[in-house]
């Protein structure tokens, strides 16, 4: 696994750096060199996803998903990638955005599919432990917004939920925002086509 040209120049580095000082949520584009997120797609996507799902109160989900650690002796793309994350991706983030950053304790990395009927309800990710979200994003198609599942930034005007930002899925992506207080809502719309919104999304904490 290895950056783009593009993210191992300071100066890119140091751009972006000061957009996230000022407004920490960024989207990045061509994060990995075209061989390594072609290979991250199509063993991520031979992967199963087993369907997850929550309902209400607090807030309710539906989509696949798998999570595991990388193994030491595992070679597999999805394992050569997360001990790449855990190093390099956190070095990258936490040039971006300021912050001492560290991978979870268990190491875990995570990939989603969603299709049509999945969503994800408004929630923030603020747990006290949590410092950045980040979503890899691996939907390789073109993405209209009639599909859905857009990630919808959401913010309480005069007692009503209002979006703020929508991001269609990207390909080849990075989109990182602060959740280290309770005010940043955020979900992703329910998909109304036969499509698949494929990614990686996680949060780095602190050291």
């Amino acid at each position: 696994m290895r950056l783009s040209d593009r993210w191992r120049d300071p100066a890119v580095v140091a751009e972006a750096a000061a957009a996230w000082r000022a407004r920490p949520n960024l989207r990045l584009t061509d994060l990995l060199a075209d061989d390594a997120i072609a290979a991250l797609h199509d063993a991520v996507a031979a992967l199963p996803h087993p369907l997850e799902a929550r309902a209400a109160p607090d807030f309710a989900y539906q989509y696949g998903a798998v999570a595991s650690p990388p193994e030491d002796a595992c070679d597999h793309v999805w394992c050569q990638f997360a001990r790449w994350w855990w190093t390099e991706g956190v070095a990258l983030a936490s040039a971006i955005t300021g912050r001492a950053l560290a991978p979870p304790a268990d190491r875990a990395l995570m990939s989603t599919r969603f299709r049509r009927g999945s969503y994800l309800d408004p929630h923030n990710d603020h747990d006290g432990a949590r410092v950045i979200a980040y979503v890899v994003g691996l939907t390789r198609a073109s993405w209209p917004a009639e599909h859905g599942g857009q990630l919808e930034f959401l913010a309480v005007e005069d007692g009503q939920v209002v979006v703020t930002e929508r991001r269609a899925p990207g390909w080849n992506t990075l989109d990182l925002f602060d959740v280290t207080g309770t005010a940043h809502l955020h979900q992703v719309s329910i998909v109304t086509a036969d499509v698949e919104r494929r990614a990686l999304p996680g949060w780095f904490y602190g050291p």
